[in-house]
Parts: structure tokens; sequence; C-alpha cells
């Protein structure tokens, strides 16, 4: 498949590729590098990204729904106010990743791990994050409403505002947490 003029593919290489906007319901892109890409806009959902490299790359506003993105390199990427409702993110790398105002909700986020990320005011109410590691990560505002946060580990975090009511935290551990207000948090 061709979209823009880039060949649509697993394993393609379309390191900082103009795909704004784009049309990629579906797409077969496991393992491909989408590094510094502009994803801006883009449908990608129900897309599989499996083993991707989207570091670097720019999806806010992007359509993540029901994607694939198992073990995804997601370094540094930009996804602020993505739509990523029911998102496989299971083993993701999220190192520094921007995903303020995103929309998680019944994403898995099951062994994600966030480090130095943002997740402002972000949305996860029922995802799955059993033994997700959360380290050095704004939390702030935050909505774990009815998440499943089992094992998970919370690790130089700014939790104020965040919000935990019916979420599972079975076992989960927290070190050197800032909160500033209780809205259904008890460590």
């Amino acid at each position: 498949m061709e979209i823009k003029g880039y060949e649509i593919n697993p394993n393609a290489d379309l390191q900082l590729a103009d795909l704004s906007g784009a049309n990629l319901v579906g797409a077969e892109l496991s393992g491909a590098d989408l590094s510094g890409a502009n994803l801006a806009g883009a449908n990608l959902s129900g897309a599989d990204l499996s083993g991707a490299n989207l570091a670097g790359a720019n999806l806010p506003k992007a359509d993540l729904s029901g994607a694939d993105l198992t073990l995804a390199r997601l370094g540094s990427a930009h996804l602020w106010r993505a739509y990523l409702v029911g998102t496989k993110l299971t083993a993701a790398m999220l190192q520094g990743t921007n995903l303020n105002n995103a929309e998680l909700s019944a994403a898995d986020l099951s062994k994600a791990y966030f480090d130095g990320a943002s997740l402002w005011k972000a949305r996860l109410l029922g995802a799955k994050a059993v033994d997700a590691k959360f380290s050095k990560v704004n939390l702030r505002g935050v909505n774990f409403n009815g998440a499943d946060l089992t094992d998970a580990e919370f690790s130089h975090v700014d939790l104020s505002g965040a919000t935990f009511h019916g979420a599972n935290r079975e076992n989960t551990k927290y070190y050197y947490v800032v909160t500033s207000e209780n809205y259904g948090f008890d460590i």
C-alpha cells in the first residue's frame, strides 16, 4: 500500500516521513522505522505497529485506537491529545514521551516502561497497567479510575490531583511520590 508517496508495509523505513493526516487504518507496520516521522492527526486505528520504532515521532491528535504497539519504542515521541482507547502498549518503551491529555482508557500498558514521560491530565480509565513502571513521570491530574495497577511501580512521580477510584492497586509500589490532594489516593 502506498500513502503520500510512501510504501506502507512491515519493516518499512519511514524515518522523517510526512504522513500527517494520513488514513492508515489497519496498516501493517510491524517493525517499521517511523522515527522522527510526522503523523500529526493521522488515523492509525487498528494498525499493527508492534516492534516499531516511533522515537521522536510527532503524533499529536493521532487516532491509535485499537492499534498494537507491543514492544514499540516511543522515546521522546509527541502524543499530545492522542486517542489510544483500547490500544495495546504491552512492554512498550516510553522514555521522555509526551502523553499530556492523551486518552488511554481501556489501553493495555502491561509491562510498559515510562521514564521521564509526561502524562499530565491523561485518562487511563479501566486501563490495564499490570507490572508497568512509572519513573520520574509527571502524572498530575491523571485519571486512573478503574485501572488495573497490580504490581505497578511508581518512583519519583508527581501524583498531585490524580484519581484512583476503583483502581486495583494490589502489590503496587510507591517510592518518593508527591501528592498535594487526596482523590482516592491512599498509600
